[in-house]
């Protein structure tokens, strides 16, 4: 039931006690200056002003502490309604701000104590202790106030739950932005990561092709192509890999220009590289969503370049586009050995094309490694 509060929150209490103590002990004392309660009236007082100061501290043991005060207070026949005992609201407040439901419910339950010790009250101010009188004249000012002061007890309690659920729903607002923005922050890493595969797998997988070929060419002019060919798509490369630096800086940076419009200048190199590449291509080409244009160049990208590493060059690769209510991509090359267990490039697809809202299937028919693609032509909702 003991809490750890922050300094700033104990000072805020001190000071509300002290203010509390001044706005309503002056009137208290005005009340009482000729009376013999007078000291009482002080002890209150200085006794509220501890509950108020220690409130957020321990909720329940200042609420209960207040009752146990009101309960000696109507047991002695003293003035018990004097506008010092105005700040019990401050207490039940704090019990529905900063307690758990079942403390919440023991606070209401004291609300009612208090209300019915106030109605209690009301009938020894009007009657006296020992004063006789009909039911009625005892449970109507009994009724009246344990009623009035129920309603305004609960109204301090539930005004301090009520606020309690505004700050938790805030707070769980921006858990959940900051969850989004985390999640946002991670999908865009593993899409750089993705373009860094793809990019850097692919040119590696050109260069080391040409340089291979390079080293058994005989003529010159087959060597300088070689090395020609290395340069351009080492320079390719070094681009893509300054654009991929480029959204790291900036998130919302746009990414390296990949689509079908270039998918001709990636089979000139993979040709170059000694892999004859053979692309079919049927229906009318239309506008696709830059997701999907990203996502289909990857993934014939991330093929070509396993085929070129794992393939049989001796046959061609065939590359199939479809354009018709989706965009269908197939790549077969021709195996030169049992593939192995799958590897980044493969997730990497399969990724791409679940963000650009189709799917990827790869396996082996025919003696020929296939995968294949379905991209939608619209834009995949989120």
């Amino acid at each position: 039931m003991i809490r750890s509060v922050s300094r700033a929150q104990l000072t805020f209490d001190v000071v509300l006690a002290l203010v509390l103590g001044i706005l309503l002990g002056g009137p208290s004392v005005l009340v009482s200056v000729s009376s013999p309660e007078l000291p009482w009236v002080v002890l209150v007082g200085l006794a509220f002003g501890a509950l108020v100061a220690l409130r957020r501290v321990a909720p329940m043991l200042t609420l209960l502490a207040g009752l146990a005060m009101g309960v000696a207070f109507v047991a002695a026949d003293l003035t018990a309604l004097s506008p010092l005992w105005f700040q019990v609201l401050v207490l039940l407040y704090t019990v529905g701000r900063w307690c758990d439901g079942l403390q919440r419910g023991l606070g209401a339950i004291v609300a009612v104590l208090g209300a019915s010790l106030v109605g209690l009250w009301f009938v020894r101010f009007g009657y006296g202790v020992g004063a006789s009188g009909s039911p009625l004249e005892i449970l109507l000012p009994f009724g009246l106030g344990t009623f009035g002061f129920a309603l305004l007890f609960g109204l301090a309690l539930v005004s301090g739950i009520l606020v309690a659920e505004i700050v938790r729903s805030q707070s769980l607002a921006r858990e959940t932005r900051v969850e989004r923005e985390r999640a946002e922050v991670e999908q865009e890493r593993a899409g750089i990561a993705r373009d860094m595969h793809d990019v850097v797998a692919h040119s590696l997988a050109v260069v080391i092709a040409q340089a291979n070929g390079a080293r058994y060419a005989g003529a010159v002019e087959a060597k300088d192509e070689s090395l020609q060919q290395i340069a351009q798509t080492a320079s390719a490369a070094l681009g893509d890999v300054r654009g991929l630096l480029e959204r790291l800086r900036h998130a919302q940076a746009a990414d390296p220009a990949a689509s079908l419009a270039t998918l001709p200048a990636l089979v000139q190199r993979v040709r170059a590289a000694g892999l004859a590449v053979e692309v079919r291509e049927q229906g009318a080409p239309g506008p696709l969503p830059q997701s999907v244009e990203i996502a289909a160049y990857r993934i014939v990208q991330e093929a070509l370049t396993n085929a070129l590493r794992h393939g049989d060059r001796t046959h061609p690769v065939l590359v199939t586009i479809v354009h018709g209510q989706h965009l269908e991509l197939a790549v077969r090359n021709a195996l030169r050995q049992a593939p192995g267990d799958p590897g980044h490039g493969l997730v990497g697809m399969r990724e791409r094309a679940r963000i650009a809202g189709g799917h990827v299937d790869v396996g082996i028919s025919g003696g020929a490694w296939i995968v294949r693609a379905v991209l939608p032509r619209q834009e995949a909702s989120a």
